[in-house]
């Protein structure tokens, strides 16, 4: 990654600092914070980026920090077309996993990125937002110590919901570090091949954009964004892309796609369904559920304190529920959230307003609680 310029490395340095220690000051009003002030001399090659978190800033001034809302940033953003640029996007935003689960703070993100490419294997889908890869240079406290691997509209605190999906990026680099230290000790050993162990950075790429496609073969894109930023409707979304994921890799050719499929398994059942305040994380919630589908199938088992997965004997279950989840979106769009909370409760899962409460006791899920317990930060 090259280096960044000195005048530019030193107000990043100062940006997160001031995101962080405006995000703690009690009562700040948004024209108070240093975080404003270094927006207003942000470098050029970031500026426009800068006057949109700026502009949003502006409008609440006289108000504190909770009432900023990123409307500006939610539907302006874009990455810098040029491969490898400099990014800042800064926002009030959730980070699932960090240290205020469930809470909006103030974030900054600071990132190069390039646009991602669909592998040629898979099979045709609808375009969606231009979905790009970023290389992350810095970021503010909650983003840094969470689990923020990815930058989505969705994620943003707004007054008004996004009609589209303005960008979409996702930290590979972050992701595969999490699934080295998190993810792939508590794997069998026999998992992977050496070749597919070489290959794990690129595997996670893969994986990510099959789930990205498996968005896209969903339901109607502006009813599906509009929907997604609903807690029960969200989990009916992620886990329909994981289903839809599984099944074509399951389903394809591709030499490579077996171990894809894998990996987007595991990193869920292993990693993300053991967040902090699971009952209040989209991605936490469709990946327990994800987890009692393929315990159901016999697709995971424990082999000597490992976690092995077998995942071609659960093809046919997985597409008989993708089957089912795809029209339950459908009706989440046009119907509202009952349908997504009767599929949730008869799933076992107790339903509070929007959150889902289900302790999974099985050895296996047992098993993998304790081995989450374990995991130690991993640096950003």
């Amino acid at each position: 990654m090259p280096e960044l310029d000195p005048q530019v490395a030193a107000w990043v340095d100062d940006l997160v600092n001031a995101v962080d220690n405006d995000n703690t000051t009690d009562g700040l009003k948004c024209a108070n914070g240093a975080t404003r002030w270094l927006l207003r001399v942000a470098p050029e090659e970031v500026r426009e980026q800068a006057r949109l978190a700026l502009e949003d800033l502006d409008r609440v001034a006289d108000r504190p920090l909770a009432a900023l809302r990123s409307d500006n940033v939610a539907q302006h953003f874009t990455p810098t077309a040029l491969a490898g640029g400099l990014n800042v996007l800064v926002a009030r935003m959730t980070v699932p996993g960090g240290p205020w689960p469930g809470h909006f703070g103030l974030e900054t993100v600071v990132f190069r990125s390039h646009p991602a490419v669909m592998p040629a294997a898979y099979p045709p889908a609808r375009k969606g937002v231009g979905l790009h890869f970023g290389q992350l240079v810095a970021a503010s406290r909650g983003y840094r110590d969470g689990a923020g691997t990815v930058l989505f509209p969705e994620q943003l605190s707004v007054d008004i919901r996004p009609g589209r999906q303005a960008f979409g990026v996702v930290f590979l680099d972050r992701l595969h570090h999490l699934f080295l230290a998190r993810v792939l000790p508590v794997l069998a050993t026999s998992t992977f091949t050496p070749a597919e162990l070489r290959a794990l950075f690129d595997l996670r790429g893969r994986a990510f954009l099959a789930h990205e496609r498996g968005h896209l073969q969903g339901a109607d894109l502006e009813a599906a964004v509009l929907t997604r930023r609903r807690r029960l409707a969200a989990v009916v979304s992620e886990l329909h892309a994981d289903l839809d994921a599984l099944v074509m890799l399951l389903d394809s050719p591709d030499p490579m796609a077996l171990a894809a499929a894998k990996v987007l398994a595991a990193d869920r059942i292993i990693r993300e369904a053991w967040l902090k305040r699971s009952y209040a994380q989209v991605d936490a919630i469709a990946a327990r559920q994800l987890l009692v589908l393929l315990a159901k199938a016999g697709a995971v088992t424990l082999d000597g304190g490992r976690l092995s997965l077998d995942l071609a004997v659960a093809r046919h279950r997985l597409g008989e529920e993708l089957q089912r989840v795809r029209a339950l979106e459908r009706s989440c769009c046009t119907s509202g959230l009952e349908p997504a909370r009767q599929y949730l409760r008869a799933a076992g899962w107790a339903v509070v307003d929007s959150a889902c409460h289900r302790e999974l006791e099985s050895p296996i899920a047992r098993f993998l609680g304790y081995a989450a317990s374990r995991s130690v930060p991993v640096p950003a």
